[in-house]
């Protein structure tokens, strides 16, 4: 495995402990991971000293921000991430049908 990849992906696949399912699980996951360009985002753990929850993207730079919570519903943290993404903010819900192959929005 090479470097870059952070430490939740520097799994021992050689290890005694790992299954033959866990092991074709990670090589799995590594090979999308490889073949998308993905890069995990959370880079702390979700649970315990664990990072069990995963984020991947291709561009990093969407998030504006990531935080790790704790959480009094789950023995995983809570994840929250704020992205920098523009939305189109027109309210769906007030679309009228036009039968003639255009929407006409509501006022």
């Amino acid at each position: 495995m090479d470097q870059r990849h952070p430490q939740w992906l520097q799994m021992e696949i050689n290890s005694s402990s790992t299954t033959l399912d866990e092991k074709a699980q990670f090589l799995k996951l590594t090979e999308v991971v490889d073949k998308y360009n993905l890069v995990q985002a959370i880079e702390e753990p979700t649970r315990e000293r664990n990072t069990l929850d995963l984020v991947f993207t291709n561009d990093i730079s969407i998030f504006a921000h990531i935080e790790v919570l704790k959480s009094s519903l789950s023995d995983h943290h809570q994840i929250e991430v704020t992205t920098n993404f523009k939305t189109n903010n027109r309210d769906i819900n007030n679309e009228t049908p036009n039968y003639g192959g255009e929407k006409t929005f509501g006022s």
